[in-house]
């Protein structure tokens, strides 16, 4: 089942997930669990953009900015990602 995002819904981390980024790949410690996971550079970068890009439309701009992606294949990719993030548990949309 493919996860649909609307470009304004609200992107966020879990309270329970801390990170602490290595060398620029994230080590994410989900509390409950106590389950670790590592994600790469870019998915790295989507963690922190959270920050301060919120949603959909703000994370597929700043990283179109940043890299050399199409916009449709950008929106994919972030998807994916947020998609196997909530299935961790490590993000929610709201």
């Amino acid at each position: 089942m493919t996860l649909t995002i609307a470009p304004g819904a609200r992107i966020a981390r879990v309270e329970g997930a801390i990170s602490s980024e290595i060398e620029g790949e994230a080590v994410i410690l989900e509390i409950e669990s106590g389950q670790i996971f590592h994600i790469n550079r870019l998915g790295s970068h989507i963690w922190r953009l959270l920050d301060d890009t919120p949603n959909l439309e703000e994370l597929c701009g700043e990283l179109q900015r940043r890299y050399d992606v199409a916009a449709e294949t950008c929106r994919q990719d972030v998807v994916e990602f947020v998609g196997l993030m909530r299935e961790r548990g490590l993000l929610k949309l709201t």
